[in-house]
């Protein structure tokens, strides 16, 4: 039961990540979605609380450039974690491999072409799933 369960909740964190991605990259219209918020609402208070040390205007506009690369930056580093963390969940929840063993599987469909076999069929299935979702989110 509880593998099924962190397979199921990997699953959705995984299409919920890649959601998020299509809403904020390839939507045409201006779509708030909930990790872009939590990437760049506490990056806002740094940088608000970064300005506030500084004491002239031209100095917080120097401080306040960085605010987007950075956010930028942060966002899709945050969808590449959590379909990283979802993907665990999903081959954890497999039952074949460990905890150890499921996030070098999700790592390495995430980050190349893969470096790690799958062990069966529908591993494998999984395993390129995910691979075709990180290709997605890495040319957004």
């Amino acid at each position: 039961m509880t593998s099924l369960v962190v397979t199921a909740g990997g699953a959705v964190l995984a299409a919920y990540t890649l959601l998020s991605v299509i809403r904020t990259v390839i939507l045409p219209r201006g779509e708030i979605t909930l990790l872009g918020i939590l990437v760049f609402r506490p990056l806002n208070r740094v940088f608000r609380f970064l300005t506030a040390l500084v004491g002239s205007s031209a100095s917080k506009d120097r401080v306040m450039v960085l605010f987007a690369p950075i956010g930028l930056v942060l966002l899709p580093a945050m969808w590449a974690s959590l379909v990283l963390i979802g993907f665990r969940g999903v081959f954890w929840g497999i039952g074949e491999y460990s905890v150890a063993e499921a996030f070098t599987i999700s790592g390495s469909s995430l980050l190349t072409l893969g470096f790690e076999p799958s062990k069966r069929f529908h591993n494998g299935c999984w395993y390129f799933s995910k691979r075709r979702s990180a290709l997605a989110s890495s040319h957004c």
